[in-house]
Parts: C-alpha cells; sequence; structure tokens
C-alpha cells in the first residue's frame, strides 16, 4: 500500500510540474495573468505532494517496512532513530527524492519572494527553468529510480545502513551539499529568465544576491563537514583526498565565488555583464555534473553510488541545459557587450576581475584532473589516474595568487587608487608578514611555498581587521561613540561588507590550516606487541594490547595506547576495527587535537597472538582549517542577513 501511494504521488508531482512549465511558458510570452497563477499553484501543489512523499518513505523507516526495496536496503530493525530518519538520503533513490523536495521548496519560496517584493515580472520565466528541472528530476524518481519500488517477499529484517554513514558528520554533510547544489538552481533559473524577457538592467543580479550567498554557504559547510568526515572516519590521516565526488562539490563553490565577486563589479560598474550569465550557468551545470559523477560511477570513488542507468540522463540534461543556456546568451550579446574600462590595475575593478581569472583557471585544472580518468579511457582505452600529489601540485599556485589578491583587495579603491595611499594601508600588514616569515624561518621552516602563503594569510588577517577598524574608527568619530558601539552598528548596517571580512578572515585562517597539515605531516607505521612503544617526535605511544567489545549491531576490536609527550603523561588514546553483518570492516580512529597539532592514531590490523600495526599521524595546524571554515561560514550568516535599519526618532506633534 505504502508503495503504490508513494509512487502515485510522485507521479502527479510529475504530471503537475510539467503543466507547470507548460503554464510559466505560456505567462512568459502572453503576459498571461491567469496562466501565471497557475503555475504558481502548480509549484505549490509539487510542493505539499513531494513534502508527502518524504514524510511516507520516512513513516516506512520508522516502522520497518521492509516491503519497500529501498527501506530493506539502508536501514534495519537495530539502527537508531537518528539513522532512521537520514536514511532519506542514504542512497541514490532517496537522495534523488530529497534533492527534489528541496528544489520544489525553493520554488515556492521564490514566489513567496517576489510577491513580497511586488516586482513580478520575471516570476513566470523563473518559474519555467524551475519547473523544468523539478519535471527531470521527478522523471528520475518516478521511472529510473523510484525509491517505494516494492520488495516481495518482504525480508524479516533490513541490510542495515552503511557503517561509514554513521557518523554525525555523514548525517549533516548530504543535505548541506544539497541545499548548495540545488540552491544554484534559482540563480540560474533568474539569469535564464532575465535573458529570455530581455531585461538585462541590474534588477536580476538585485534580486539572486541572497539566493546565491544562500547556496554558497550551505556548499561551504557541506565541504567543510566532507572533510572532517573524512578525516574522523576515512583513517587515512588526512582530509581531502581529491577523489572525484569532492572534486565535484568543490567545483561549483568555486564558480560560485567567482561568482558573488564579479556581480559586484557588474553592480558598481556596469560591467562583466556576459561573464556573470556565463558564471552562473556554468556554476549550474557544475552542480548538474556533481550528481552525475557521483550516479554514473564512471569514475571510482569511495563517495559514489555505485554505476547506474542514470549516468546517461544527467548527461543529456547537462548538454541540453548548456546548449540552450549559451544559445540564449548569444542571440543577447549585442545588448549585452559594453568596452571594458578598466583604466588601472591599481583598483578594485582589477582586482575582482584577477580574482575571477584565478578561480576560473583553478576551477578548469581541477574539472580537466576530475575528467581525466575518463577522457583517457575514451581516447587511448586505458584509464589514467591523476592523484593527489598532481591536484596539490597544481592547485598551490592559485592559492598563492588568491592570498595575495585579497591581502590587498581593501587597500585598494574603485576606479582609481593613489600609489602612497595603498602604500600607507599595507604597511602594518607587509611589515607583520614579513616578521611572522622571519619568525617562521627561524624556527625551521625552510619549505618557500609555506613560507609565502603563511605571509600572505598574516596580511590578509591583519588587512581584514585594519581596514574595518579603519572605518569603525571614523564612524565613532563622527558619531561620537565608542569604538565597540561604532563597530557593533556597523556590522548590523554595512552586513554585507562586515561579512565579507569575517569570510576573508576564515579563508586566511584556513590557508594556515591546510599549509600546516598537508606539508608538514609527518608519520609512522609499525607492528608492535603489548608493551612495545612508538615514537614520532615528542610523542611517545606504548601498545597496551587488544580487547574485544560486543555491542547490538557490532563487533569491536579495539587497540589501547598510553601516550607521553616529552616524557609527560598525555593520556590513553584507542583505535578500533568495527565488524558490521553484511559490510566490510570499518575504522575508527584516535584523535588528540591541540591548537598546534593533531595526533592521529589508526589501526590498520591485527593479529591473533596480539600483536597489532598502528598508524600515527602528527598533522601540525589542523584545528586551524575547522576554525577558519567556522568563521568563513559565520561571515557567510552575517553577509546573507538583511541590514539591520537605523531607528527614526519621530517627532510628537505639536499641542494645538
Amino acid at each position: 500500500m505504502t508503495s503504490l501511494v508513494g509512487s502515485s504521488l510522485l507521479f502527479s508531482a510529475l504530471l503537475l510540474a510539467v503543466w507547470g512549465a507548460v503554464a510559466s511558458w505560456t505567462a512568459a510570452r502572453r503576459s498571461s495573468s491567469p496562466h501565471a497563477l497557475s503555475a504558481e499553484r502548480a509549484a505549490l501543489a509539487v510542493f505539499l505532494l513531494l513534502t508527502l512523499s518524504c514524510v511516507l518513505l520516512v513513516r516506512a523507516f520508522l516502522v520497518h517496512d521492509f516491503s519497500i526495496r529501498y527501506v530493506a536496503e539502508y536501514s534495519s530493525r537495530n539502527l537508531p532513530l537518528f539513522y532512521l530518519i537520514s536514511s532519506l538520503w542514504a542512497g541514490q533513490a532517496g537522495s534523488l527524492l530529497f534533492w527534489v523536495w528541496l528544489l520544489s521548496l525553493y520554488t515556492v519560496a521564490v514566489i513567496r519572494s517576489e510577491r513580497r517584493s511586488g516586482d513580478r515580472q520575471l516570476l513566470p520565466a523563473t518559474l519555467l527553468s524551475l519547473h523544468l528541472t523539478t519535471a527531470f528530476f521527478l522523471v528520475l524518481t518516478t521511472i529510473a529510480t523510484n525509491p517505494f519500488e516494492p520488495l516481495s517477499p518482504a525480508p524479516s529484517d533490513g541490510r542495515g545502513l552503511n557503517p561509514l554513514l554513521r557518523n554525525p558528520m555523514m548525517v549533516l554533510h548530504p543535505p548541506s551539499l544539497y541545499v548548495g547544489f540545488v540552491g544554484f538552481a534559482v540563480p540560474f533559473a533568474y539569469a535564464m529568465a532575465a535573458l529570455g524577457t530581455n531585461r538585462l538592467d541590474i534588477a536580476w543580479i538585485r534580486k539572486i544576491r541572497r539566493w546565491t550567498l544562500f547556496a554558497w554557504l550551505f556548499l561551504t559547510l557541506g565541504n567543510l563537514l566532507g572533510a572532517e568526515w573524512a578525516y574522523v572516519e576515512l583513517g587515512w590521516g588526512g582530509y581531502w583526498g581529491w577523489d572525484p565526488v569532492e572534486n565535484a562539490s568543490l567545483l561549483p563553490w568555486i564558480t560560485g565565488t567567482a561568482f558573488l565577486h564579479s556581480v559586484i563589479v557588474q553592480e558598481r560598474k556596469g560591467l562583466l555583464r556576459v561573464w556573470n550569465f556565463s558564471l552562473i550557468v556554468v556554476t549550474f551545470a557544475l552542480t548538474v555534473l556533481g550528481t552525475f559523477i557521483t550516479r554514473s560511477g564512471i569514475i571510482s570513488s569511495v563517495h559514489a553510488f555505485g554505476r547506474s542507468s542514470l549516468g546517461p540522463l544527467f548527461l543529456v540534461f547537462l548538454v541540453i541545459t548548456l546548449a540552450v543556456s549559451f544559445a540564449m546568451l548569444f542571440r543577447r550579446l549585442p545588448s549585452l557587450r559594453r568596452t571594458l574600462e578598466l583604466r588601472t590595475l591599481l583598483s578594485e575593478e582589477w582586482a575582482i576581475l584577477l580574482t575571477n581569472i584565478a578561480l576560473s583557471g583553478w576551477a578548469l585544472v581541477v574539472l580537466w584532473g576530475t575528467l581525466f580518468p575518463s577522457v583517457s579511457e575514451a581516447l587511448l582505452g586505458r584509464s589514467l589516474t591523476l592523484g593527489a600529489p598532481w591536484f596539490s601540485a597544481m592547485s598551490r599556485p592559485f592559492g598563492i595568487a588568491l592570498l595575495f589578491l585579497l591581502a590587498i583587495c581593501r587597500a585598494l579603491n574603485w576606479g582609481r587608487t593613489d600609489w602612497r595611499a595603498f602604500a600607507r594601508r599595507m604597511a602594518l600588514p607587509l611589515a607583520v608578514a614579513l616578521g611572522v616569515a622571519a619568525v617562521a624561518l627561524a624556527g625551521g621552516v625552510k619549505h618557500g611555498a609555506a613560507l609565502l602563503a603563511y605571509a600572505l594569510a598574516v596580511a590578509v588577517l591583519l588587512a581584514m581587521i585594519v581596514d574595518a577598524l579603519r572605518i569603525a574608527k571614523a564612524k565613532a568619530k563622527t558619531s561620537q561613540v565608542s569604538l565597540a558601539s561604532a563597530l557593533w552598528n556597523l556590522i548590523g548596517r554595512q552586513r554585507r561588507l562586515y561579512g565579507s571580512y569575517i569570510v576573508h578572515i576564515g579563508v586566511a585562517v584556513m590557508f594556515i590550516g591546510i599549509v600546516g597539515s598537508s606539508t608538514f605531516s609527518r608519520s609512522v607505521t609499525r607492528t608492535v606487541s603489548p608493551g612495545e612503544t612508538i615514537e614520532i617526535g615528542k610523542y611517545a605511544l606504548r601498545f597496551e594490547g587488544l580487547k574485544t567489545e560486543s555491542h547490538s549491531d557490532r563487533t569491536s576490536v579495539v587497540a589501547r595506547v598510553s601516550v607521553t609527550n616529552s616524557g609527560k603523561a598525555f593520556g590513553e588514546m584507542t583505535s578500533r576495527k568495527d565488524f558490521y553483518p553484511n559490510y566490510e570492516p570499518v575504522t575508527e580512529v584516535g584523535i588528540r587535537s591541540r591548537i598546534h597539532e593533531d595526533l592521529y592514531l589508526v589501526l590498520a590490523g591485527y593479529e591473533r597472538d596480539g600483536r597489532a600495526t598502528l598508524q600515527v599521524f602528527v598533522n601540525p595546524l589542523t584545528l586551524w582549517l575547522w576554525v577558519g571554515g567556522a568563521l568563513a561560514a559565520v561571515g557567510g550568516i552575517v553577509a546573507w542577513l538583511p541590514p539591520r535599519r537605523e531607528k527614526t526618532q519621530r517627532t510628537p506633534p505639536k499641542k494645538r
């Protein structure tokens, strides 16, 4: 019964999405209010039907309805409630249902936003793109991979959730990525609406700023949560392996970041209009490509769902999207072209343009490296993979360039910057950065790229803080308030500016963590008997032995290790192998995290005689990556929030 009802809900939603697209097309072409209203009502109906579908599937997980194949494959009776609910997006069919539900939610939110703004001229054409995208994903969920597919006879228990997914980070990571991925459908739809209706002014840019920032924010969170999950769950000592699916989520983040910067130039100077349309099309296309890579199985990945029949469908949708989008853009080129008037290199316009070039170049490198196995297989007949060292080496120059541009951007003005003013603003950040580099060099850091990155990251930190305080001091002087009050008021009233300060500070802190953990990490692997010690740097790890633990859902073999740091007791660490029915063993690592470094322990293997093979890593400054990521997320939230309005005092009416 659940299977029939769920499938019927999805099919009904598909029919309504198709009708919504037809009504949107008619409303946009004929300026028909009845058809526009019908398209809006269709969107609301699709959202309600998909909400019921999600509720129905979650209920099936909660009551252990194993007559539904998806429930039987991704849950079991002993699975905790927390993971039962998150099983909704544990597999391909459920994640696509969750994806299209999010898209329907975004569509309803767009309608509500347009109704409140009063300017609904772009809404019918915007809904056309959203309805068509919704219809495509509903075709997948109703025909290609239905989450309500029945299973007969129903088993007494399910297979259970993949042990790698039984981690709080993995519960939050996929939804965050989905919110970010799907969110970019909104600015893309507005861009297509502007091209389709020939409304090429600044209006569509102003409408999408907060939508784009919202999607970028969740994509940032999703990537960070995924990196932390990899760090604590996969047991290889790192957090970013340049896996194809990792890259697929990074690519739209890179181009989305470029878009957020380049639209500022269009808002201020009316430039880069063709570039901005192209960027948002490419960003949306990369979200589709990421989904294609994850679900086609054409590229091997620890994150992928395996080979399926969905790959060709995604590829067709991607090709059609790009072809139609750039055909529309080409048609409007005569109206969009404008002479690029960047008179001096020492200007904020040039800094943003160079930032876009660096981000776009980095995206192209990551895209080429990600697709290279498929390209080599098609051309050479064998799949060749470019490993993590290649990605890291190729990304390094772009990272250095971006840090340099971040360090100088706040010292630049729009139009033209006086050299003396620029030098004065950069004096303190540059002096402190050189001092930090000198101290690091004296402390034994001989890696040239790392020294440069540290110096530039410190320059970014100082440049952002100095500029924020400079504006606050001027405000405090004119308003005759304290510096703290002026700063607080500015954060509330200029959230876009001060949010960007916090984001850029967070990025600089992240760079410090990335450079430290990737460049100076050390590791040792040894097979030891109880009582033997492994030494690495200042640490000595004494293997105390193995013990076996039985749990309701698994059996664990635990390695216990006593640690000393410079001869002083540093506590005990454990790492274990978990054995779940129907799955390969899973390694749980031990981590002792401090501000300057992490001590990371992995039980790589063990013998029946009690010996264990242990891997020990010392990863410097890893905590800085997570702190910087949190700061960037906070800054994104501040920039996304609407500015606080100043309170106006009413003059009391005069008495007669």
